[in-house]
């Protein structure tokens, strides 16, 4: 199994981090190679799909919302062996850690995340 985590502290509350990343009408500011995302449904639920659409392609990515818990939990799966995690935690009322996993089950190569969306991430957030 590949598998890449990433965290990252945010001096705003856990509740504000979750509603921002997970509100698909702001996934462009802060993933710089995401040109626009879309969401079946909003609020988000188990079962729902996120697409997103990258600056270099007319093709729309397809990830399927497998766990979702307000304020905390959103697991993505784009059905064909990729997942990724985003976990959220208060250090302290005004702090919220952000962890992000991303693994593979199979043998395909796994190209990571890098730091810099949650470096914009959390400019954006602590203005």
């Amino acid at each position: 199994m590949l598998e890449s985590k990433l965290k990252t502290e945010i001096k705003r509350s856990r509740e504000d981090v979750f509603e921002f990343t997970t509100n698909s009408n702001n996934t462009h500011l802060w993933m710089s190679e995401t040109e626009a995302e879309r969401s079946t449904e909003y609020p988000i639920v188990v079962g729902a799909f996120l697409e997103s659409k990258g600056f270099d392609s007319n093709i729309w990515s397809r990830y399927k919302i497998i766990e979702y818990i307000e304020g905390e939990i959103l697991t993505l799966t784009d059905l064909n062996g990729y997942f990724v995690k985003y976990s959220y935690s208060s250090l302290d009322n005004q702090t919220t850690e952000i962890t992000c996993i991303e693994w593979r089950h199979d043998d395909k190569s796994l190209n990571p995340l890098t730091q810099e969306p949650f470096l914009i991430l959390k400019e954006i957030m602590e203005r």
